[in-house]
């Protein structure tokens, strides 16, 4: 945009002589074009080494959060790939579809992604124990998976509006309903609104959002009927045996880190 500015803006005219006996008006905008590769080397510099510190600043960040959710998703999708028999569940409690609620359900992804960013910018050990419980509760549950695995049934959605197509869509993205006992949805739920709590930095009206966001997904996960209450109390019992855990073992996860220089 400046340089296209400055192009049109400050372009010269001069009459220059000509071999036929007249002179002729051109456009030497020479002194312009030096003028607008020097703003764009300056502009690529900055935004070089703007992007260079934002890296570095939070590459720890991003380089434990990948390796943590993608080694999740990768062995969640090869254990549906492999695994062809299931066992059918049915729950004790008789929850209704509300479709609404897929809004809360499908912004699971990005909301944990802003639940870890904010733990990590709390500073201190936290994140590291963050990291160590997912890990856990994603390794135990996928055991789960393996040695009994679930599917359940879904409704069929009529498409009418755009909450229907969303419900719709989503069934179609995960379909079979397959391994879902328990939650992941609910597991890091649970699991990031505890080290929430813990973060030093945030407002506690921040940490009320997030704790009523985190419980408005795990009723999706039973409004959208992508999971029954089992589903969620397991959930939480692998999540509450994980922090526990990792709680009384601070000691030997901070020599982990230590070791490992991460």
């Amino acid at each position: 945009a400046y340089s296209l500015r400055f192009l049109t803006r400050f372009s010269t005219t001069t009459t220059t002589p000509s071999t036929f006996g007249y002179h002729s008006s051109i456009k030497i905008p020479i002194f312009n074009f030096s003028i607008i590769i020097t703003i764009n080397i300056i502009a690529y510099v900055q935004f070089k080494c703007y992007n260079i510190i934002i890296m570095k600043k939070y590459y720890r960040y991003l380089k434990l959060i990948i390796f943590t959710m993608g080694t999740q998703a990768l062995i969640y999708f090869l254990i549906k790939f492999f695994i062809k028999d299931y066992n059918a569940i049915g729950s004790f409690l008789n929850v209704p579809l509300i479709k609404p609620f897929v809004f809360f359900y499908d912004s699971w992804y990005p909301f944990i992604l802003l639940n870890t960013f904010l733990i990590f910018k709390s500073g201190g050990k936290t994140f590291n124990y963050l990291i160590v419980t997912m890990l856990l509760v994603a390794f135990m549950s996928q055991i789960t998976f393996l040695v009994y695995p679930t599917i359940l049934s879904r409704p069929n959605i009529e498409v009418n509006n755009i909450i229907d197509w969303l419900l719709d869509f989503t069934y179609k993205s995960d379909t079979p309903a397959v391994n879902c006992l328990p939650s992941m949805h609910c597991n890091y739920c649970f699991v990031t609104s505890y080290y929430i709590l813990q973060a030093s930095n945030l407002k506690k009206r921040n940490k009320v959002f997030i704790i009523a966001y985190s419980f408005m997904i795990v009723l999706s996960t039973l409004f959208v009927k992508q999971h029954i209450i089992e589903d969620v109390i397991l959930a939480f019992i692998y999540s509450s045996l994980v922090i526990t855990l990792v709680h009384f073992n601070k000691k030997n996860i901070d020599k982990l880190f230590d070791k490992l220089n991460i």
